[in-house]
Parts: structure tokens; sequence; C-alpha cells
């Protein structure tokens, strides 16, 4: 072999060496001091909805070599941690300036920090007891939001009590005038077919131009469950008929439809009654009534009942 292949092996050699040492320091964990610069959100009305501490938080923390290279990045630039918090947990220290702080010691703090910071750091102690923020005062208006949902059931499937949306409001920003039209804002459409058991997910908001909302998207929730469907004829009574009157109703009986969660723990029929108060038909424009149903099981969800009226013939004395 020549001296200059040997040169080249020794040189490959020695880049493999150092290669190999980096891999091994790099997995060792570490101690070390961390600073970070910290955007709050959150839905303080009155204020913008996000802002930059004016100090650094600084923690220590043990993690490996590559992780540490990671969370700290490179060069001056200060990495920066993003946190969203409740305006219950911001406390106003300048009304004028808008300047709230906010306490890092309380425990959900420190985990939504963890959180933030990523897996493979642990952090040990956080040196920072207070974070100042400086909120721009904003004209905003908090409005309650209305979920666009086209959902499509699998036979004999239904939903719970409605979608559910977290948060049910937000905050619009925007110049005075426009905000005055502003009564609610809409998400974004969810479509589903064939759904036969819980959906949630995350919708976004939207606001027209020239207008800005916090936060921008809102969590959904339908609760489905499967149900069972029966019919039972009712006879349908008269109360609160005052004397000296008698009523006749046509036809005497309706067909109540029901429709109840099916499990094992709830086949047990409901006990259904069916009646027309008096009250109701000299409040009525004619002799037609609807009749009222009484269902004894609180599982069930909702009924129908045919026919949807009753033709009430009333003469005076009782027969």
């Amino acid at each position: 072999m020549t001296r200059s292949g040997k040169v080249r092996q020794l040189f490959l050699a020695l880049i493999l060496t150092v290669f190999m040492w980096l891999l091994h320091n790099m997995s060792l964990e570490y101690s070390s001091t961390l600073q970070y610069s910290v955007i709050v959100s959150s839905s303080l009305e009155g204020y913008e909805a996000e802002a930059v501490s004016t100090e650094p938080l600084i923690l220590r923390g043990t993690a490996s070599g590559y992780h540490l290279m990671r969370v700290q990045g490179f060069g001056d630039e200060t990495p920066v941690l993003h946190l969203r918090v409740d305006p219950s947990e911001l406390e106003l220290v300048d009304q004028n300036a808008g300047v709230f702080r906010l306490k890092v010691s309380d425990l959900s703090v420190r985990d939504r920090i963890s959180a933030a910071i990523g897996d493979g750091v642990s952090v040990e102690v956080i040196d920072t007891e207070y974070l100042s923020f400086s909120f721009q005062k904003r004209d905003c208006r908090k409005v309650p939001v209305r979920a666009n949902a086209v959902l499509f059931y699998r036979s004999q499937y239904m939903p719970v009590g409605g979608i559910t949306l977290f948060p049910d409001s937000v905050l619009v920003y925007g110049e005075p005038s426009a905000l005055e039209s502003i009564v609610e804002v809409n998400t974004s459409t969810v479509r589903r077919r064939s759904v036969d058991k819980d959906i949630r997910g995350t919708l976004s908001v939207s606001v027209p131009a020239g207008l800005t909302v916090y936060p921008k998207k809102v969590a959904y929730s339908v609760k489905v469950e499967r149900y069972v469907e029966s019919t039972e004829t009712v006879e349908v009574s008269v109360r609160n008929v005052p004397d000296g009157k008698s009523v006749l109703l046509f036809p005497s009986k309706v067909d109540v439809s029901y429709r109840k969660p099916f499990t094992r723990s709830n086949r047990r029929k409901p006990s259904l009654e069916a009646y027309v108060d008096y009250t109701e038909y000299e409040l009525s424009s004619g002799t037609r009534v609807i009749p009222v149903v009484s269902i004894s099981d609180s599982t069930v969800s909702s009924y129908t009942i045919n026919p949807m009226t009753v033709e009430c013939i009333v003469s005076d004395g009782r027969e």
C-alpha cells in the first residue's frame, strides 16, 4: 500500500472514531440550565389574545445531549415556548399598561411547560417564580359559537344531547363598528356518514374579513347511542273539565312511538300516559288539540304521536 493510501485510511479511521465518540456523548444524560422566551395565549376580554414574557423562563432539566441540543437550538436566538392559559391564571398587575403575571410554580402551569418543551427532557427545577406579560388593549366582543354539522347516522343509532363545543364562545377582535353586528360565529362544517359511535375532533371558527378570533379552533363532540324504537297505543284522557261540561275525543286513542337506548339494563317498557287539558282547548283557535304525553322513563330521548291531534267535541252536561 502506498503512503498516500495509508494516510487516507488513517484519516477515515479518525473520522469514524470522532463520529462514534459524538454518538456516545450525545446519548449520555446531562443536566443543564435552559432559558426560554414564553408566549402565552388567553381569552382576556379587551386585550390581544397573545403576549410575550418580559423576562426569560429559566429552569434546569435533564436530558440526553441530543435532546438538549434540540431544545436549546443553535446560535444566540432564545427558543420560544407557547402556553395557553385561562384568564383566571393571570394576575392583573397594572390595568392601564395591561400588565399581567403568571405564577409559574403552580403545578398545572409547570405540567404545561414540561409538555411544551417536549418528551425527552425532565424538568428538575424552575428558577422563575413569575412571568410578566404586557397585553395590548384591543376592542373585542365575546360571542357564542354555532356548530355546522351534517351528520347521517347508521340505522338504529342516534345522537344524545346534540353537538357539544368547547369552548362554546370566543372573542372576536376588530373595529367597534364591525363588532356591533356580530352576535355569533360559525364553525367550519363537519360531515360524517353512517355514524355509529361517539365522534370528536376540532373545527375552525369563521369570522368576516377584517376581524380576528380567539381561539381559532374549538373542540366538538357528539355522544351517539344505539336505540330501540317501540310503539304503544294509549288511551287519551281529559283533565280539568269544568262542572257542567262533557268532552268526547275523536279518536280516543293515539299511537306513541318512542326511542330509548339499547342496553341490557334498559329493557323495561316505560309507563305512558296521554291526555288533553281542557284549559288548552279553551285557548286554542279550533277544536283540535295536541295531546300531552307523559313518560315515566327518563332514558326515553324522543317520541312521536299518531295522529298528532285529536278532535274535542264539547257539550253541556256530563254523559
